[in-house]
């Protein structure tokens, strides 16, 4: 049962990367599973076995989303974007345990200079569309998606989707993630490309965010609220920019609290 428990759990983070404005990592971190897989991944040769084992469940469940639940999740944002973006407000609404964080003026400001700042980031928009072209450069340019990937699935809050589609990419990258299979056999170079920068990328940022969690434990938690409070802002202004029916608007309400539902009992 526990492995099952930790495999849905994935699903729900794998999930929570193909959704703009989502973040994966603030999902795991809902889930009570981000600071554990951060302590596993950083130091993952000094208890190898039990790291394989913990960290291989949920990675089984990120894979089954983001191969099998992209198509779900692509269709769902195009036929039915407020109920699926309600989903995952509710998701993030439900993860909400910070009644412990104590805030000083020094917190105050970071705080609000963090949201300030994630929201400019996240609000920019671009006409620019990535479109591989199988040169050299471009497994370079892929290589640091993957990077980039990493480092916004480590780092609660920050959306790597809502990120690639600033940088233009996220329409390829979704294509992608559609077609694992049919890449691995078509251009097994561009997926190694891919997957080395999300390796490298994740090694490095779990280190610095263990590092982090251990010297200071109270800024991150902060930083983590911070982005938290931007995502929320974010997915509520995407949501309300398309045009909605009053009855897809009550359903969107309805999903968003069994996201709650859902976020608070996994997390609990």
């Amino acid at each position: 049962m526990e492995t099952i428990i930790y495999i849905l759990k994935g699903v729900l983070i794998g999930i929570g990367k193909v959704i703009p404005g989502v973040s994966g990592s603030l999902i795991a971190y809902s889930l009570g599973l981000y600071e554990p897989c951060i302590e596993a991944i950083s130091n993952f040769f000094k208890n190898l076995k039990h790291n394989i084992y913990f960290l291989g469940r949920i990675a089984v469940g990120i894979l089954i989303a983001i191969i099998f639940g992209s198509k779900i999740i692509a269709y769902c944002l195009t036929n039915h974007y407020m109920v699926t973006m309600f989903t995952f407000i509710g998701l993030i609404l439900g993860s909400f345990r910070y009644n412990s964080i104590k805030f000083s003026k020094k917190d105050c400001f970071l705080f609000v200079g963090t949201i300030v700042i994630c929201m400019f980031i996240l609000l920019q928009t671009s006409n620019f569309t990535y479109t591989f072209q199988n040169r050299f450069i471009d497994y370079i340019y892929i290589f640091f998606m993957g990077f980039l990937d990493a480092l916004t699935m480590i780092i609660p809050g920050i959306s790597g989707t809502a990120l690639f589609m600033i940088l233009g990419c996220y329409p390829f990258l979704l294509l992608v993630f559609q077609n694992i299979p049919i890449y691995l056999v078509k251009n097994p170079l561009l997926i190694l490309s891919l997957s080395s920068g999300l390796v490298v990328g994740i090694f490095i940022t779990s280190k610095l965010v263990n590092y982090m969690f251990k010297k200071n434990k109270h800024i991150a938690e902060v930083l983590i609220l911070s982005f938290t409070i931007s995502s929320i802002f974010y997915l509520f202004i995407k949501t309300f920019y398309t045009k909605f029916f009053l009855l897809e608007f009550l359903v969107g309400l309805i999903f968003l609290g069994l996201g709650y539902i859902i976020s608070y009992l996994f997390s609990s």
